[in-house]
């Protein structure tokens, strides 16, 4: 039996020994360049379990790093192929239409295209093509004159009226949309305005209103009514040339209070003669590459140090920063980006600011100068920024689309080790749980005309891939652990099962975390979980790259967690869905080389699972039973052609779990005969590993004496007694145990002696017995049945092993059976347990018969007549 968790096979019940006819020796004999290749790869190997585990999927590099690269890219096989799930105007094209782009262009136009005036300087005096040119309006309201010559007037407005455009210049929300200012403003940035005329005088000239823009997360200042108080300002009051306010109306105030006031506007007002002096020097006309790049570094450290409270100081920040977003230098627009993250949270400017990193990121020569910039900070400042919260649908909807860049430029940077190891030192993982908790809370599904749900699984299609990347450190998959990130991904499977995409990247992230032990118990916990993945797999089975890593997530967690397999046996209908599957893939033809591979993959993962689930005593004794494992044997003749090893490897290897099951109506057993011809010229198979797992079903298989006549006349016995010199431990307990059946016919024993077998048998007893106490048990079953034709004729020891091989044998035995005296031996507990339960009995007896057999009395030749006489 042999598990495919490494473990090691349980011996082969005993049989009663039969006598072999011999057969005619129509096989071609093993050449002793066989020999000599079978000894020397076996030599060069290192001791120790073979692991007997599939591949893992490899997941195909995106090259062009965009948002949806080769990820999307799947393999349809089979009837759903034609299935019609890409026709037009299925839900899968609409949701491929509204991707969001992986190229644009990305510079100073598109930062400022959202604010009113951005290009109205002298310096930026032609708008971009395609801009709406901007309207001219009067920023104050004036008095209206007569129209000379003409029979009508207008007159002056009544407080009346409906309020003209003029007039609404006074509201925020409206003077945003019509204010027009021109380079003086931009000149007196973080300089209060002079305060409106009354309404009693007309208005005189004065500086426009600076420019505010939704694009900047900049919140206008709020004015006051004509005539009321100003907030203070950092800066002088220019002169006014109409009348001074009203008087300010003197309310109490504490003189502590009016001190911090003052105190915290002298600090930024000397702080922004700092920043002042920094932004002058941003022009990238008339300063040196270099020096702009440590201009920029030199204003990060100082709005770090202490942020900005003016917004109009901040507008003014931010236009200088984003001018130099025109150049093509990396090291530049990097660290404009991540002084612009320290100036505003805005949604638009931060998805300006995720696409202009992603942007940088999709380039591979950049990843060098990303890690040297740390953007790493910035990403993850980013994804703690994002205002998504459950009860706000409004911020959801503003910060997805710079989310969903944020999470791709992650991807990006952690396809490298590098780019890993950079984000495992800045908290990545817990803050993408942090979020991925807010979304699995109320998590927006896909509805037609509502962009909410399928923007929300573009992000998580990013979110993923970068997960997948992150999952390759260690410090990393601890993290997925402490921070309860498994049990949100199984919600969100539950919810977005039907896109593909999503689907396809959170494969992957199983797939990886699953190889570990810790993060395999914590995802067996969640609650119906093997429901669910059987559930995806059955809904999915045509998408083979899907399927393949479902699959084998499913494998490396039956492989080693008992509940898993009863829980996936009861998920799968006991079996029959993973049965059904079974046939459907083999049945399947088709003439595409890369559809044939792709298939064969997602069959050795179906396969290994099966077989794992059969390490359960009362899962296998059932499957064994089940018709659909004709499957299984129609692939074992089909692959006799075939190159693909792995998938031979578990094929064989299933067919040993299932013929451990001793039933009548067990189909492994029936079809005995012919899975053993098909499997015994994979004994001298190019690959060692598939050859081993060869000679591993005939442990079972070769109880029968039709097997055992099947292997003496192709010579397959001789093999097995050259794989007693390997250096695999494994590989000689699975030779031992075929062995020690064949040792129930006479050829069997011919062989074994005339091949050499008893001395390698005494030798690994000798080298490994005191270290692999099971493997001592099975060379002594191998010699008792050995020497069981030996004594019924009364041979003696050196008749039956050889004068030297009977002293040594002799020797070892009494060593070894003599244990249980030595003092220091029995205060190992664990060696003296394996020692009691699988060598001391079956040594003790082999012990007795060569002391037996070496007392034998050779008898006399009768007297002749003459002596006599």
């Amino acid at each position: 039996h042999n598990p495919m968790d490494n473990r090691r096979p349980a011996p082969p019940p005993g049989r009663n020994p039969m006598k072999q006819p011999q057969l005619g020796p129509d096989a071609e004999r093993i050449t002793q360049s066989v020999r000599d290749r079978i000894v020397s790869d076996g030599r060069r190997r290192p001791s120790g379990a073979r692991a007997l585990a599939a591949s893992r999927p490899v997941t195909p590099q995106d090259r062009n790093r965009g948002l949806f690269g080769v990820s999307s890219g799947v393999t349809q096989y089979g009837h759903g192929a034609a299935s019609g799930a890409d026709r037009p105007g299925s839900a899968r094209v609409r949701a491929k239409a509204a991707r969001p782009p992986s190229a644009y262009p990305m510079g100073r136009k598109q930062f400022l295209q959202n604010l009113p005036g951005a290009y109205d300087d002298p310096e930026h005096a032609t708008p971009p093509p395609g801009s709406r040119p901007a309207s001219v309006v009067p920023t104050r309201s004036v008095r209206l004159t007569p129209l000379s010559g003409g029979g009508s007037s207008l007159a002056p407005r009544r407080a009346t009226d409906p309020p003209t455009i003029a007039d609404s210049s006074t509201d925020p929300a409206v003077r945003r949309q019509i204010s027009h200012p021109t380079r003086e403003a931009d000149q007196t940035q973080g300089q209060p305005r002079p305060p409106p005329a009354t309404s009693s005088r007309p208005n005189p000239p004065s500086t426009p209103p600076a420019r505010h823009s939704e694009s900047t997360g900049l919140a206008p200042r709020p004015r006051p009514p004509s005539g009321g108080p100003r907030p203070p300002s950092g800066g002088p009051r220019p002169p006014s040339g109409g009348p001074r306010p009203p008087a300010r109306s003197k309310t109490r105030s504490s003189s502590a209070a009016k001190t911090r006031v003052t105190t915290a506007n002298a600090i930024e007002n000397e702080q922004w003669e700092e920043i002042s002096s920094i932004i002058s020097r941003l022009d990238p006309k008339k300063v040196e590459l270099e020096e702009l790049r440590t201009a920029c570094d030199t204003l990060r450290v100082a709005l770090e140090r202490r942020p900005l409270r003016s917004t109009q100081r901040k507008g003014s920040v931010l236009r200088s920063l984003i001018r130099l977003l025109d150049l093509t230098d990396c090291r530049v627009r990097l660290r404009v980006a991540r002084s612009i993250v320290l100036l505003t949270n805005q949604a638009q400017t931060l998805t300006n600011v995720c696409k202009l990193l992603f942007a940088e990121t999709r380039r591979e020569e950049n990843d060098h100068v990303v890690h040297d910039e740390r953007i790493a900070t910035v990403l993850i400042a980013v994804l703690q920024l994002s205002k998504w919260t459950v009860d706000d649908r409004a911020a959801q909807e503003e910060y997805t689309s710079a989310l969903v860049y944020c999470c791709g430029a992650i991807k990006n940077v952690t396809s490298s080790t590098v780019g890993q190891q950079a984000f495992a030192e800045v908290g990545t993982i817990a803050a993408v749980a942090q979020l991925l908790h807010r979304i699995g809370a109320a998590p927006p599904k896909p509805a037609e005309g509502d962009n909410l749900g399928l923007h929300t699984v573009h992000l998580l299609v990013q979110m993923l891939a970068a997960l997948r990347n992150l999952a390759a450190l260690e410090e990393h998959r601890t993290a997925f652990v402490a921070t309860g990130l498994i049990p949100d991904l199984c919600i969100l499977l539950d919810v977005y099962s039907s896109e593909v995409d999503f689907m396809l990247n959170i494969s992957r992230v199983f797939s990886k975390l699953t190889l570990h032990s810790d993060c395999r118990l914590a995802l067996a916990r969640v609650v119906d979980i093997m429901p669910l993945l059987m559930k995806s797999v059955i809904k999915h089975q045509h998408n083979l790259p899907l399927t393949h890593r479902l699959l084998f997530t499913l494998g490396n967690m039956t492989a080693t967690d008992p509940e898993s397999r009863t829980d996936l046996f009861l998920a799968s209908s006991r079996g029959e869905d993973l049965l059904v599957l079974l046939a459907s893939y083999t049945a399947a033809a088709t003439d595409n080389v890369a559809a044939a591979a792709e298939r064969d993959d997602v069959l050795t993962k179906l396969v290994r699972v099966i077989a794992n689930l059969c390490i359960n005593p009362e899962i296998g004794a059932e499957i064994a039973c089940s018709e659909g494992l004709r499957a299984l044997i129609d692939l074992l003749r089909r692959q006799q052609d075939n190159s693909s090893e792995d998938l031979i490897l578990h094929v064989v290897g299933a067919i040993n779990n299932l013929s451990f099951y001793r039933k009548e109506e067990n189909v492994v057993l029936q079809a005995q005969q012919e899975i053993a011809e098909l499997v015994v010229p994979l004994l001298q198979h190019a690959s060692l590993e598939v050859m081993i797992e060869s000679a591993r079903v005939f442990g079972n298989l070769s109880q029968e004496k039709a097997i055992r006549e099947l292997l003496h006349s192709t010579l397959a016995d001789e093999l097995m007694v050259v794989l007693l010199d390997h250096d695999n431990r494994e590989v000689v307990y699975t030779v031992c145990g075929v062995l020690m059946n064949m040792m129930g016919d006479d050829e069997g024993r011919n062989v074994l002696k005339s091949a050499g077998g008893v001395r390698s048998l005494i030798e690994v007893l000798v080298e490994d017995g005191q270290s692999d106490w099971q493997l001592a048990g099975m060379v002594c079953k191998t010699l008792w049945n050995f020497s069981e034709g030996y004594v019924e004729h009364n041979a003696s020891v050196t008749e039956t092993f050889g004068e030297q091989e009977g002293e040594e044998l002799l020797a070892v035995l009494r060593e070894y059976v003599d244990l249980e005296n030595d003092s220091e031996f029995t205060t190992n507990s664990d060696r003296e347990y394996l020692w009691r339960s699988e060598f001391r009995d079956v040594g003790a007896h082999l012990l007795s018969r060569v002391n037996s057999m070496t007392s034998v009395m050779v008898p006399l030749q009768a007297p002749t007549n003459g002596a006599q006489s």
